[in-house]
């Protein structure tokens, strides 16, 4: 089958939506002649697991900074958002960002980053939300390696700027995610900033020497 690097149609039927999902591998075939075409590719990468304004915005935003967008998800393996997340599956996250007329290319990246992404399709640019303008709010601490590794295939980092909402607050909070019990507590102690007393105490964890001492526990059972 001949293998497009331009647009998808603006109108797409749900089957054409899942021809935008391939393999890294697929895809760095089909863009590995780019150069010669002088396209511009541009990349999002997150889990996206609930698809909102904000997002939408964001990806036809960084669609308007080349020829290409690809959007690349976080497998289900990978996402660290705490229990029941991912709520929707890869295959269904996938799906739901194919079917927007602005996102050319959807890959599932199995990996806790971007950095393998990064390093098959050297995109020129790497785009990502305003909330990530500044690396010292990024609790995950990857921000700068991909930024860093988008650099060094020739690429740059690139802010967008828009509305921003949070889909893992927006699910807690409108989504039977949690017991309603569960979901208070979880409520309370974001608003009381249990939150930053607990990074504190773990700062100055950092800083200390600790030993744990324990003793084995057997249990045996008929």
């Amino acid at each position: 089958m001949e293998q497009k690097v331009s647009s998808h149609p603006a109108n797409v039927s749900s089957e054409d939506a899942r021809d935008k999902i391939v393999t890294l591998a697929e895809l760095t075939e089909t863009l590995s002649k780019r150069d010669a075409k002088k396209i511009k590719v541009v990349l999002c990468h997150g889990v996206f697991d609930l698809l909102h304004m904000g997002h939408v915005r964001h990806f036809q935003e960084a669609r308007a900074m080349g020829d290409v967008l690809v959007v690349s998800i976080t497998a289900d393996a990978f996402v660290n958002k705490g229990p029941g997340k991912p709520v929707f599956s890869q295959g269904l996250r996938a799906e739901m960002l194919a079917a927007l007329a602005c996102v050319d290319w959807v890959i599932v990246n199995d990996s806790p980053d971007a950095v393998p992404v990064l390093d098959a399709i050297k995109p020129n640019v790497y785009a990502k939300g305003s909330d990530y303008s500044d690396s010292d709010d990024d609790i995950t601490g990857k921000i700068d390696v991909e930024r860093r590794r988008a650099e060094r295939h020739g690429g740059r980092l690139a802010i967008t700027d828009d509305i921003t909402f949070s889909s893992s607050e927006l699910l807690n909070r409108h989504f039977e995610v949690f017991e309603p019990q569960v979901r208070d507590f979880l409520a309370g102690m974001r608003e009381g900033g249990a939150l930053d007393r607990l990074m504190e105490y773990l700062d100055k964890l950092s800083e200390m020497r600790v030993l744990v001492v324990g003793d084995a526990i057997i249990d045996e059972h008929p």
